[in-house]
C-alpha cells in the first residue's frame, strides 16, 4: 500500500491569509501588537526587508501546500534545510549584516538557529491550527472534551510551565495540567495569544487529548458536562483583543504601522493587501430559537471558510434579511429555502427559510446565490452568467457526470408529471443553481459537518443527482479553491 501525503486545508488557508509585514520591531513590541493584527500578519522580529519577507512567506506556503518551489537551486520540495540554505543565500546577496556582536545567534537572520526557528514556528502553527480545528468538531469534543499540556521534548533550561499554568488560572489534577478545550487557560499560557501549540518559542511543550471518561474520573469536568466548540475562526477573540484597549497601545500601533491599519467600529485591521468576504445576515427576531440557531450556525460555517470580516469592509456582502416568511410559490412547491435578488416591495435581496423544511445545507445554498449575485455579479445579474472569472469553475461543473446525466434525461408526453419533471430539470441546469449547489457542497466538504453531508447524500440518491459524489466533485472543489484563493477570500 502506498501513502501520499496531502496538505491540510486549514493549515494552507491559515498561512495564505497572512500578509507579510516588514517592520523592525522587537519580539516584545510585536507581542504588544493587537491579536487582530498579529494573527493576520507574517513577520519576524527586527526584520524590515519586505522582498525577503515575502520570499520567506512564499516558501513556507509552498511547504505547507506540499508544492515544489523553483529557485536558483532548481525545483524542489521545500524542506527545512533548503529553506535555510536559500534564505541565507538571498540575505547575503542583499547585503544584509547581522547586528554587531550577534553574529551566529538568534538575532542573526542568516544563522541556522534563526532561520530554523522561523521555519519551525510557522509550519508548526499552521499544522497545529488544522489539528485544533479537527479536535473542535462536535463529535471530537464529545469524545475528547479536554486536553493536557505536557513536555514532549527536553530542554537544557526548561521554562517553569507549572508556574505559568497556575498563574494563568489553570488547575492541577494529580499534578497534571489538564483543562477543557474551551478553557481560556489555553489562550492565557500562549506567548502568541492562540489556543494551540506552540505556546512559546522552542518550548518543547505539546498537548494530548483526554477522553471524556478520563476527564470525568480526574474531576476536570462533571459527568455529562458539555464543552463548547472553541472559536476556530478567532473572530470573537480578535474583537476581545481590541475592546477596551489601552490608548497608549492604540497610539503605538498607529505610529508603528502608519497607513497599514485602519480603525472601524472599535476594530483595527490591516488595509494594504487585505481583502475580505463578509457574509452578514440579520435573522428576523420573530424566528423560532431553533431556526435562528441553525441559520447563524450555517453562516458561521461559511465565515470559517472565507477570510471573514463581520464589519463588512472591503468587497463584502451587505446585510441580508433572513426570515421564515416563504413566498406562496415556495410554500406550494415545498422549498426548503429561497433567495430573492430583490425581495418583493424592496430593492434588497433576502433569504427565506422554511420553518419546517429548512436545513443548514440549503441556507448555505442561498448564501451561494448571494455570493454569485452580489460579489461576482456586482449586484445585478448573477456572476455565473456573465463573469469570466467563473469560466473554469462553471466548466468543471458542466463537465461533471451528474450534470451530464441530468441533461440526458428525457420524457415523452405532456402530462402534469412530465411537465413538472422537465421544469425541475431546467431548474437544476440553470447556471445560478449549478453554482449555488456546488458552492454549498464545497462549504460542506470543507467543514465536514454531518448535517450537510447527510443532505448531500440524499441529493445524490434522489434519482436526480442534484449533488455530486465526492470523487466527481473533486475537480469542482479544486476550482473553488483556486478562485477564492486568487481573490484573497480564503482563510
Amino acid at each position: 500500500m502506498s501513502f501520499v501525503a496531502e496538505p491540510l486545508a486549514d493549515a494552507v488557508s491559515r498561512m495564505n491569509a497572512k500578509m507579510p509585514i516588514a517592520k523592525a520591531l522587537t519580539s516584545a513590541e510585536w507581542a504588544d501588537v493587537l491579536l487582530a493584527l498579529r494573527e493576520r500578519s507574517f513577520w519576524t522580529a527586527r526584520f524590515a526587508k519586505a522582498d525577503l519577507l515575502q520570499l520567506m512567506h512564499d516558501m513556507l506556503q509552498d511547504r505547507i501546500e506540499l508544492e515544489t518551489h523553483t529557485s536558483d537551486r532548481g525545483e524542489t520540495m521545500v524542506s527545512r534545510d533548503n529553506f535555510i540554505g536559500e534564505m541565507r543565500d538571498k540575505l547575503s546577496a542583499s547585503g544584509y549584516l547581522p547586528p554587531a556582536g550577534k553574529e551566529g545567534g538568534l538575532q542573526d537572520h542568516t544563522s541556522t538557529g534563526r532561520l530554523g526557528m522561523i521555519f519551525d514556528i510557522n509550519t508548526q502553527q499552521a499544522q497545529e491550527f488544522a489539528r485544533f480545528k479537527a479536535g473542535s468538531d462536535e463529535g471530537a469534543l464529545d469524545a475528547f472534551p479536554c486536553q493536557e499540556l505536557y513536555r514532549a521534548e527536553s530542554r537544557q533550561i526548561p521554562r517553569a510551565w507549572h508556574t505559568r499554568w497556575g498563574n494563568a488560572g489553570g488547575a492541577f489534577y494529580q499534578g497534571r495540567m489538564v483543562a477543557p478545550k474551551d478553557s481560556s487557560v489555553w489562550y492565557e499560557i500562549s506567548a502568541f495569544g492562540t489556543p494551540f501549540p506552540p505556546f512559546d518559542y522552542q518550548s518543547g511543550m505539546d498537548i494530548r487529548d483526554i477522553s471524556r471518561s478520563e476527564a470525568e474520573a480526574l474531576g476536570v469536568i462533571a459527568p455529562g458536562q458539555p464543552v463548547k466548540r472553541p472559536d476556530v475562526g478567532f473572530n470573537d477573540s480578535l474583537k476581545k483583543s481590541v475592546t477596551g484597549m489601552d490608548p497608549k497601545i492604540l497610539a503605538d500601533t498607529v505610529k508603528n504601522f502608519g497607513g497599514l491599519v485602519r480603525q472601524q467600529d472599535g476594530i483595527l485591521e490591516w488595509v494594504a493587501g487585505r481583502h475580505s468576504l463578509a457574509i452578514a445576515v440579520a435573522p428576523d427576531p420573530a424566528l423560532t430559537p431553533a431556526l435562528s440557531k441553525m441559520i447563524k450556525s450555517a453562516t458561521a460555517d461559511v465565515a470559517a471558510v472565507h477570510e471573514y470580516d463581520d464589519t463588512a469592509s472591503g468587497p463584502g456582502i451587505p446585510l441580508t434579511p433572513v426570515t421564515d416568511t416563504m413566498s406562496p410559490e415556495g410554500m406550494a412547491k415545498g422549498y426548503s429555502a429561497e433567495y430573492y435578488r430583490r425581495a418583493p416591495g424592496t430593492n434588497m435581496p433576502s433569504i427565506n427559510v422554511s420553518p419546517t423544511r429548512g436545513e443548514p445545507l440549503y441556507v448555505v445554498h442561498e448564501i451561494g446565490h448571494e455570493v454569485d449575485h452580489r460579489l461576482f455579479g456586482q449586484g445585478d445579474p448573477y456572476g455565473s452568467h456573465i463573469n469570466r472569472e467563473l469560466d473554469p469553475l462553471m466548466k468543471a461543473i458542466k463537465d461533471s457526470p451528474e450534470i451530464r446525466a441530468i441533461k440526458a434525461m428525457t420524457w415523452q408526453g405532456n402530462t402534469p408529471a412530465v411537465i413538472q419533471s422537465r421544469e425541475f430539470r431546467d431548474y437544476l441546469l440553470a447556471r445560478e443553481e449549478r453554482f449555488a449547489r456546488a458552492y454549498s457542497q464545497w462549504i460542506a466538504e470543507r467543514t465536514g459537518r454531518t448535517e450537510y453531508l447527510v443532505s448531500i447524500d440524499r441529493g445524490i440518491s434522489n434519482g436526480w443527482s442534484s449533488q455530486w459524489k465526492k470523487e466527481t466533485f473533486a475537480p469542482i472543489a479544486a476550482e473553488f479553491e483556486k478562485l477564492f484563493k486568487a481573490k484573497g477570500w480564503l482563510r
